[in-house]
This record gives structure tokens, C-alpha cells and sequence, in this order.
């Protein structure tokens, strides 16, 4: 498992709670730190493991899910939206969008910077100009670039775009080289614009429209008094500070009887 202190022997223990009465309803532990890479699993095991005990026989379609931004990405919406399930999982750039956090810097401590004054500001591609329809761009200084590549395609092959490149001679004499270029031994600067491409739909996009309201924004503040309470009982008052097990399915027993004695407790508050 990768970690801030290298690759360690690890394990990730993850839960689906329940709103009304905090109740563990799904357990497992994972040995990667990528939680977000299993939410379609994490639903197709609840959802099994719900029908299996006759709670109900299409549970992710019957009640709303919510989830960290940690679990916002291509993935996860697409299957989400294409399965018709009910999801508030914001991106990591929400509240910068929420009218209500419009003022939050004014009230922002102020510290002294300590990191030194010298950082350069490069121009970056959207300070090129760039004509998508006549495939041209030019640079910040005005100087024409050339098409290197046209309907160039991203690594993930979602994305695709048109590739530029300076002329060595503009770019050697340029006064704003500088700005432009890291690198004083790299002889020109390369841009790519990248469009959408016209495969399928935009998820990410569909997923922030629909977590911008009111509503949305209402049912995900929920989360943090339904889920984030059960972690801090597991870790300081069960002592849950680390699994002091080896492999997978050990690991896994372990997590799941601890949740298993959260249970217990609650449920006898219920009663």
C-alpha cells in the first residue's frame, strides 16, 4: 500500500453507514489507499448483501448515497448515472462554487510568508490564443505556432486536441522566453488545447449540475454526522488505531467484528 512513508504492508478499512441510527450496513478492507476505485463493487456488495439477508431486493435504488469528493471521478459518476442511482458525491472544487463560502477568505487568518519571493509565473495554455475551428494558435507575444499534431489524443483517450509548436528561431529571441519556457536548453515551447471528444456524454459535468442545489448540497451535509462519528468511535473508543493482523481475509475478519461491535451497541440503544 502506498503511503506518505513509502510502500508499507497496509490495509484500508471502508463502511457504508445508515443515517437514522448509524448502523455499519456494509464492511471490507482493501490493500491499496484508492478507496474511490471500488464504489461500483462497494454497491454491487451491499446491494447483494441486503437482498441475501431480506432487507430489500434493490437497496441502492431506494435510498440516496453519499459520499466524500475523494469518490468523485469518471468512473464512479458514469456508473452511477447509468445505473440510476441516486448519488451527492461533490468534486473537490465545490465549495468554491457555493455562494455561501463567497466571503470565507476575509476571515482567513493572516500569516507571514516565509517561502521565498522568487517563483515565476509561466503562461500557461489558456494564455495562448487558439482558434478550435481553424485549428491556429499563436502565443502570448503574437508570434504564429505551428500545428504539430491535429486531433491529438490524451493518454486516458477521452480527451482530444490540437498540438502546437513555437519556431526555434521566434523562440529563441523572443523577449517574454522567460515566461514561456522552464527550461533554458528546451529550443521552443509545445501547447496542446484539448477538447472533449464526442464519444459519450460528460459525467464529471452532469455529476457537478446536479450536486449544485439546494437540495443536493442539504443531502451531503448530512454525511458528515452519519459516517465520520462511526470512525472516530472505532478508532478511540474501541482502539481501533491499526489492524495487528497480516493478509487480506484476516484483516477483513478483523475490520468487520469491529463494526460488528459498533452494531451491537447501537442496536441496543435502539431497543
Amino acid at each position: 500500500m502506498l503511503s506518505s512513508h513509502g510502500v508499507i504492508q497496509g490495509y484500508n478499512g471502508i463502511a457504508a453507514v445508515d443515517d437514522k441510527n448509524q448502523i455499519v450496513v456494509w464492511a471490507d478492507a482493501y490493500g491499496d489507499i484508492n478507496e474511490a476505485g471500488h464504489l461500483p463493487q462497494i454497491l454491487q456488495d451491499l446491494e447483494k448483501q441486503c437482498k441475501d439477508a431480506g432487507i430489500s431486493e434493490d437497496i441502492v435504488h431506494t435510498v440516496a448515497i453519499t459520499a466524500d469528493s475523494g469518490f468523485h471521478n469518471e468512473v464512479n459518476m458514469k456508473y452511477c448515472i447509468e445505473h440510476e442511482i441516486d448519488t451527492y458525491i461533490p468534486d473537490n472544487k465545490f465549495r468554491s462554487r457555493d455562494v455561501r463560502f463567497e466571503s470565507s477568505g476575509e476571515h482567513k487568518k493572516k500569516t507571514a510568508n516565509w517561502r521565498p519571493v522568487h517563483s515565476k509565473k509561466y503562461f500557461a495554455p489558456e494564455d495562448f490564443h487558439y482558434n478550435h475551428k481553424k485549428h491556429t494558435a499563436s502565443c502570448p507575444a503574437g508570434h504564429p505556432l505551428r500545428l504539430n499534431m491535429k486531433n491529438y489524443k490524451a493518454e486516458d483517450g477521452k480527451y482530444t486536441g490540437d498540438r502546437f509548436r513555437g519556431i526555434e528561431k521566434v523562440c529563441r529571441e523572443c523577449t517574454l522566453r522567460d515566461k514561456c519556457i522552464r527550461n533554458p536548453q528546451t529550443p521552443f515551447r509545445q501547447v496542446t488545447f484539448f477538447h472533449r471528444s464526442i464519444e459519450g456524454p460528460d459525467f464529471l459535468n452532469m455529476a457537478k449540475e446536479k450536486f449544485d442545489t439546494a437540495t443536493s448540497r442539504t443531502m451531503y451535509s448530512r454525511r458528515m454526522g452519519t459516517v465520520e462519528p462511526v470512525f472516530g468511535h472505532l478508532r478511540s473508543t474501541k482502539g481501533l488505531n491499526h489492524f495487528t493482523l497480516r493478509g487480506l481475509k484476516k484483516v477483513s475478519t478483523q475490520w468487520r467484528l469491529f463494526c460488528l461491535v459498533h452494531n451491537i451497541g447501537k442496536l441496543k440503544l435502539c431497543w
